[in-house]
């Protein structure tokens, strides 16, 4: 499957930008999150950037109480990110999906083995932060 060569990720809590820099919070693999667990994976969703029309689709998505969902905005990852966590011998296992969903056709996912340490999981979330572009809302 091709994919572009970006993907987004909603960003719903302000604090989690400070100074246009995006946190790791974000991008955290979380073991303990029901939500993010599809059998020995853990999932952290994102939206590929396929074309222009992504950004006003996350940007005017709600939340199940009908709230704006990505109050903060947006964080813009490059794929070759994943590809340069992928080299390193002791963090390798980052993978990606497209898992479209009814209203969304962006949608996916990253991918990491539920086996994954804790210090794995912050250098992952960290390192992709630190590649991400901050899009206002």
């Amino acid at each position: 499957m091709n994919y572009p060569s970006t993907f987004l990720k909603g960003i719903s809590n302000p604090q989690d930008v400070v100074d246009g820099i995006v946190s790791a919070v974000p991008f955290r693999f979380d073991p303990k999150d029901p939500k993010q667990i599809r059998g020995l994976k853990l999932l952290q969703s994102i939206d590929w950037e396929d074309d222009n029309g992504v950004i006003p689709l996350l940007m005017n998505q709600t939340n199940q109480k009908g709230d704006i969902q990505f109050k903060a905005g947006l964080a813009r990852v490059p794929i070759s990110c994943v590809d340069y966590i992928n080299s390193l011998p002791k963090l390798g296992g980052l993978d990606y999906e497209r898992e479209v969903q009814p209203n969304n056709p962006y949608h996916g996912n990253l991918i990491i083995g539920i086996g994954a340490n804790k210090p794995q999981r912050d250098i992952i979330s960290n390192m992709l932060a630190g590649h991400a572009e901050f899009i206002p809302r």
